[in-house]
């Protein structure tokens, strides 16, 4: 065993926690070791400095549990950022059918817009395909 794993067994040594076999390694560790038995001292004299808890009472850690769960979310609930207009269930339908709207009116947009931009379509002239689409063309 390391040293280390002696240390991890302090506080258990201390509250007469640990098995037959290892408080006999311990005992054996403590008694050749200066900073175990120093440790050991110092977590002693603290323990003795601070008063024992008081005992609780057999229902309060139920009623503090109980306590906590009622007054977790008490105050947080807000009015809802929508009102229910429209049911929840098809709440869903009426987003995809917004977005496809959205995004049918803006294709419309572009197609129009591009339409403009290509002189109004495919040439129907017997002008060479290369049209001059910029303002500083001349009109011709």
């Amino acid at each position: 065993m390391t040293h280390h794993s002696f240390k991890e067994d302090l506080l258990a040594w201390i509250d007469g926690e640990l098995t037959a076999t290892r408080r006999k390694k311990f005992a054996a560790h403590r008694s050749s070791c200066s900073d175990c038995r120093r440790q050991e001292n110092l977590i002693r004299s603290v323990m003795a400095a601070v008063p024992p808890a008081e005992p609780v009472s057999a229902g309060f850690t139920v009623r503090l549990l109980a306590r906590i769960e009622r007054e977790r979310f008490q105050g947080v609930h807000r009015a809802p950022f929508l009102p229910r207009l429209i049911p929840p269930h098809c709440l869903a339908r009426a987003v995809a059918f917004a977005s496809c709207a959205v995004l049918l009116a803006g294709s419309v947009f572009l197609a129009k817009r591009m339409y403009r931009q290509t002189g109004g379509g495919p040439d129907r002239t017997e002008e060479s395909p290369d049209r001059c689409l910029s303002a500083s063309c001349g009109a011709s």
